[in-house]
Parts: structure tokens; C-alpha cells; sequence
């Protein structure tokens, strides 16, 4: 596959609203930046990593775009441990935010406004949020931390993966001091596919949003347990109007 050496000037970028990067060899990190810094207008953003993908850091530091879609699902490396690998994401009015990612081990998020940071300035505008857990040890933070950033989110979509380290400290859920001000004024979509009876995702399915109409939960086995779904009826829910549906 050919190296992405030279970037297109900055007049031939400027009006592209869309971008898709799959299986693409850059010469460097640092190339990324530079494509999507000449791409002042760009909105919408997918990438595709595979294993031809040679980058360490995808550095995603784009003020205008409105919706971004990462499917990194390359081959494990040996060296994988040994550094950070992943994505570094700037994006201060993005509305939706697709994740589903394999292998990466990191992965920051970061809002830099003229206003000091507070709390809900990461994703001020994220409405959907769709997400595949099985991407590095601590998935529930990084859940955790985007519920805590996202002040409007409307729709929360999980997948989970029953190769996930569920026995990992840095998997335990811990219901929030303070709730995400999205589940308490916004969130009204709830969907969970291929949810498994464990502990730790009881106490996530359990953290209540206000406003919710529907939350869909899907097992992994077409068998339902008939004991799961009287634990899920058990849980806490503070919307009244909630319709919860199990699949």
C-alpha cells in the first residue's frame, strides 16, 4: 500500500465537508493533524483502521465537525503494550460520536475553550452516542466520563463483548456523586445490545435518566434467562414513563 506522503494544499481541502480515511499509511503522526487542520469546513469524519493502518495516534482536532465515526478493528501487534495507541479528540460541537474499537489503549478527550474547563464543555452539543465496550481496561470510565461531558445527549447506544475483563477493577461501575446532568434533563433513548447478567452491568443499566421513553436491552444468548429479566424489572428507574423492552 503507498505511503501518504504529501499532503493537498489548503485550497483544495477548504470546502470538504466530508472525510473518510480508511487503511491509511501516513508518514507520520503528525500528518493527521495537518490534513484535517487544512479541512476547515469538514463535518463529517470516518475511520476505518485496519491492519494496513501504520499510525500510533490519530490526533482528531477539528473545531467544526458534527459527527465522527471510528471503526478500529486492525490486528493486535506485538508492540501494542508497550505505548499508547488510539485516538486524541478535539471536537467542541460534534453531535454524534460512533465508537467501536478493538484494540486501542487510549483514548483522550479534551475540549480546550478560552473559558476555563468546567464541567459538560468536552461535548456541549453530543445528542447520540453510540458505543462498542470492548476497547481497553476501563470502559466504564471512559462511559462515565463522556456522560459527565455530554450535557445534551438524547441517545445512548452499547455494545458489549463477552471477551471484555469484567473481573478488572478498572471495569467497575461506581454510581456517580453527582449525576450527568444529561440523564437528568435529556436522555430519552436507551439501548443496550448483546447485555450480559453481570454485576457490573446491572449497576450500569441501573443508572436512571428522568426523561427516558424507551430502554431496549437485547442478551447475548437467544435463550433469555427468565431471571435476568425479573432482575432488570427490579432495577431502579426514575422515568415513570419509561417502556422498557427486552430482546
Amino acid at each position: 500500500m503507498p505511503m501518504f506522503t504529501v499532503i493537498p494544499p489548503e485550497s483544495c481541502l477548504l470546502s470538504i465537508k466530508s472525510l473518510h480515511l480508511s487503511s491509511v499509511q501516513f508518514w507520520g503522526d503528525e500528518y493527521v493533524a495537518t490534513l484535517l487542520k487544512r479541512c476547515a469546513a469538514l463535518e463529517d469524519m470516518v475511520i476505518s483502521r485496519t491492519r494496513y493502518d501504520n499510525l500510533k495516534l490519530y490526533s482528531i482536532n477539528v473545531p467544526t465537525l458534527k459527527s465522527l465515526t471510528i471503526n478500529n478493528s486492525r490486528e493486535k501487534r506485538t508492540d501494542d503494550d508497550k505505548e499508547n495507541h488510539g485516538f486524541w479528540i478535539n471536537t467542541p460541537v460534534l453531535q454524534t460520536l460512533n465508537i467501536k474499537d478493538t484494540v486501542s489503549n487510549f483514548l483522550m478527550l479534551e475540549f480546550t475553550p478560552e473559558i476555563p474547563h468546567r464541567r459538560g464543555s468536552v461535548f456541549p452539543c453530543l445528542e447520540h452516542l453510540e458505543l462498542y465496550m470492548y476497547m481497553f481496561c476501563g470502559w466504564v470510565n471512559l462511559l462515565a466520563s463522556i456522560l459527565n461531558e455530554s450535557p445534551r445527549l438524547q441517545s445512548l447506544k452499547l455494545m458489549s463483548n463477552h471477551s471484555a475483563q469484567y473481573n478488572d477493577p478498572m471495569n467497575f461501575w461506581d454510581e456517580p456523586a453527582v449525576v450527568p446532568e444529561c440523564l437528568l434533563t435529556h436522555l430519552e433513548i436507551f439501548e443496550w445490545r448483546q447485555y450480559e447478567n453481570t454485576v457490573q452491568h446491572r449497576k450500569v443499566a441501573a443508572c436512571s435518566a428522568t426523561c427516558l421513553k424507551m430502554a431496549t436491552l437485547s442478551a447475548r444468548s437467544r435463550n433469555r434467562d427468565d431471571r435476568m429479566v425479573m432482575k432488570l424489572k427490579k432495577l431502579k428507574r426514575i422515568s415513570k414513563t419509561c417502556r422498557l423492552v427486552f430482546e
